[in-house]
C-alpha cells in the first residue's frame, strides 16, 4: 500500500510540473520563439515646394497608401524650393542634406526632427556642391553630388572616407542625378538618372555598375528620389506627385499618388 501511495504522489507531483506548460502557448509554432521579430517599414519623403520654399518639411508616408503620418520642418530649406536634396534612414537614424544651401550633411530623430548631429561636405575635385541623394548602408552614408560622383561619409569618424567618379569609372554613365539607396543585406547601392531616367545598380565599394533599367515616365517627369522598404525599389517621380514601386530587377508593381510633389524618399531596406 505504501509503495501504490508513494507512486501515486510521485505522479501527482509530476503532473503539477507539467501543469502550467500545457496551454500556455509556448510551443515555437504558438509565440513565435526562435523566430526574429519584425521591423516596422517607413518611408519618408521630403516635400518640395517651388513656390515657397518655407512650405518644405520631411514627412513619413504609409507605404502602401501614401498617408501622411507625421511632418516635421526642414532644418535647413531648398531656397529654389525644388529637387536638390537627400535624405536616408538607416533604421535609427535620419540623413538630410540639401546642395542648394550650405551643404550640410544633417542627421535627425525621425520622430521628432531634432537635429542630432551636422557635418559640412567638401566636395572632391572635380565634383560639385548642388548635393542630391543619401543612401544608408552598411553603416556609411553615400552621397551623390549630382554630377556623377559619389562620396562615402562614416557616421563614426565623421568624415568622408571615399569617393567614386561613375561617370568616369563606367563608360555607359553619362551622368548621375537623383535618388540615392541601399539594398540593405544585399550590398547594392542603387541610384537614378532623372537627365536619362535610369536606375543604375552600383557595387558600394568601387561604384562600378552592375545593371541598369530604363523608367518611363511622361516628358516632364523625372526620377528623383529613391528608398528600398522589404526589398522593394520606391522612386519618387517629380512633377508627377507619386511614388512608383519596382522590383529590384525593374519590374513595376505599383503607383502611389499624393497630394503633393516630392523630392527625396528615405526608407529602413
Amino acid at each position: 500500500m505504501q509503495a501504490k501511495t508513494t507512486t501515486f504522489l510521485f505522479l501527482a507531483c509530476f503532473a503539477l510540473l507539467l501543469a502550467p506548460l500545457s496551454g500556455c502557448g509556448c510551443s515555437s509554432s504558438d509565440d513565435g520563439a526562435g523566430v526574429l521579430p519584425s521591423v516596422p517599414t517607413r518611408l519618408f519623403a521630403t516635400t518640395t515646394d517651388s513656390a515657397n520654399a518655407r512650405a518644405e518639411a520631411v514627412v513619413e508616408l504609409d507605404p502602401a497608401t501614401g498617408a501622411e503620418l507625421n511632418r516635421f520642418a526642414l532644418p535647413e530649406v531648398t531656397p529654389s524650393g525644388y529637387g536638390f536634396d537627400g535624405l536616408a534612414f538607416d533604421g535609427t537614424h535620419l540623413w538630410f542634406i540639401t546642395g542648394d544651401n550650405t551643404g550640410t550633411l544633417y542627421q535627425l530623430d525621425p520622430d521628432t526632427g531634432a537635429v542630432l548631429d551636422s557635418d559640412p561636405i567638401t566636395p572632391p575635385a572635380g565634383a560639385i556642391s548642388t548635393f542630391d541623394g543619401l543612401a544608408a548602408l552598411g553603416g556609411l552614408v553615400y552621397i551623390s553630388d549630382g554630377n556623377g560622383f559619389i562620396l562615402v561619409f562614416d557616421p563614426a569618424s565623421d568624415t568622408v572616407v571615399n569617393s567614386f567618379d561613375v561617370a568616369t569609372l563606367n563608360a555607359s554613365v553619362t551622368t548621375i542625378s537623383g535618388g540615392v539607396a541601399g539594398f540593405v543585406g544585399l550590398d547594392g547601392l542603387v541610384v537614378t538618372d532623372f537627365i536619362s531616367k535610369t536606375v543604375y545598380e552600383l557595387d558600394p565599394a568601387t561604384g562600378i555598375v552592375r545593371g541598369s533599367w530604363p523608367i518611363s515616365t511622361a516628358t516632364l517627369e523625372l526620377p528623383i528620389g529613391a528608398a528600398v522598404i522589404n526589398g522593394e525599389l520606391y522612386v519618387a517621380i517629380g512633377f508627377g506627385s507619386r511614388y512608383e514601386v519596382f522590383t529590384r530587377a525593374g519590374t513595376f508593381l505599383r503607383s502611389v499618388t499624393l497630394s503633393y510633389e516630392i523630392s527625396a524618399l528615405a526608407g529602413n531596406g
